[in-house]
């Protein structure tokens, strides 16, 4: 199957190939949302994807796998190579990468063929490097610079920039490039009311994704023992540094925390439909200062109020839609006072995740985003010049 699906590449005629070599194949944003909305509007899809998994075809994307590296180094160096040879073989039309370490890939796609090449920036690239604790402290300030410069130069040269937030894109356009945000808001769903917010003893609050000090698990964790209700902690994700879970695990307030590890989607919903609140306190790093989190709108999505950083960019939704309270996520006490007010006040509170569901139904969901990027394909395969402003409107 894997020779053969490969050999179909050569005959088919693909429309759009996304490139990653750090992200896996069912990637949310990658598959989920923009390889699968590609081919419900008529493109014919594929995905280039270095997760040392085998080729496959899933819901009609053909997913070609390459080998996946443990070492960061050896990913860096080989996996674009990798990906490059991969993606020239499907000869598509479009050539959409997700992760900056193929920035060199996609300046050699656009050297080498005829296609046009997008860059999705999910992350403002230089603030993230003050976060990479894997790269000497001493060394990130030169190497957020020469990262910045890099991306402006090559993103320079390509034939459009995606990115996953507004704050990313003004980054962008300050450098004078051209850039549309196509935000990693949810699939629209229907999902019944939380029964959580109505259920007395014990409360469940919940926390969906990677786990880690810079998300804020010990700050969490240490919160639970400080609350005055009596409340566990649902946590569904994988730790990305063994210490902290460690440190976690040892904290008198892990004794209230029931840890899923990585489960599927439908397990999550269960968990969120018994929940009373959706927690999203990640530490004020520059690449969370002015993130969307996926997570927080998954929450308000589920009807669930949220327990969010006060973050500039989140007091905009959260105050705004008035369906959360925002906390500092440095101070437990904060966090434990906040839990308390939801679990104590679930009227309230049923009235936050309601505002919040109503938000995500109108404006923050995938459907609008897809408008977007299916008006960008468009624009690009009719080889007119991209004016992002115009793909805004309805």
């Amino acid at each position: 199957m894997t020779k053969s699906l490969a050999q179909q590449t050569d005959r088919l005629k693909i429309d759009v190939c996304h490139l990653t070599s750090a992200h896996d194949r069912h990637d949310t944003r990658i598959f989920q949302k923009m390889c699968l909305s590609l081919q419900s509007n008529g493109y014919q899809v594929a995905l280039v994807v270095a997760d040392g998994q085998p080729n496959d075809r899933t819901s009609g994307i053909i997913i070609l796998g390459l080998p996946k590296f443990t070492s960061r180094l050896l990913r860096m160096v080989f996996a674009p190579l990798m990906v490059f040879f991969a993606a020239k073989r499907t000869r598509a039309r479009f050539f959409h990468f997700h992760d900056p370490e193929l920035l060199w890939v996609g300046l050699l796609l656009k050297a080498t063929t005829r296609a046009k090449v997008i860059y999705d920036a999910h992350e403002d690239l230089p603030a993230t490097i003050f976060a990479k604790t894997y790269i000497p402290e001493r060394l990130r300030k030169f190497v957020s610079h020469l990262s910045g410069l890099i991306e402006k130069s090559v993103s320079a040269r390509l034939d459009a920039i995606v990115t996953a937030t507004p704050y990313i894109r003004t980054q962008f356009l300050r450098k004078q490039i051209e850039a549309v945000d196509i935000c990693n808001y949810p699939i629209n769903q229907q999902m019944p009311s939380p029964a959580g917010l109505l259920k007395t003893v014990p409360a469940r609050i919940s926390y969906i994704g990677n786990v880690g000090v810079n998300r804020g698990i010990l700050e969490l964790v240490s919160a639970l023992p400080l609350c005055r209700t009596n409340v566990r902690l649902d946590i569904c994700g994988r730790f990305s540094e063994p210490k902290t879970e460690e440190t976690a695990r040892s904290h008198s307030g892990w004794r209230q925390v029931d840890f899923h590890g990585w489960v599927d989607s439908r397990t999550i919903t269960d968990i969120l439909l018994r929940s009373s609140a959706g927690l999203v306190t990640l530490k004020p790093t520059p690449n969370y200062l002015y993130s969307l989190p996926v997570k927080l709108f998954e929450y308000m999505r589920a009807g669930l109020p949220v327990i969010a950083s006060d973050f500039e960019e989140w007091r905009k939704i959260v105050d705004v839609h008035e369906c959360g309270v925002l906390v500092n996520p440095d101070q437990p006490k904060e966090i434990a006072k906040a839990i308390d007010w939801i679990v104590e006040n679930k009227e309230r509170a049923y009235k936050m995740g309601v505002n919040g569901k109503e938000a995500v139904d109108s404006q923050f969901n995938w459907s609008r985003e897809e408008k977007k990027l299916i008006r960008l394909y468009e624009k690009l395969g009719k080889h007119v010049r991209v004016e992002t402003s115009a793909l805004y409107s309805e």
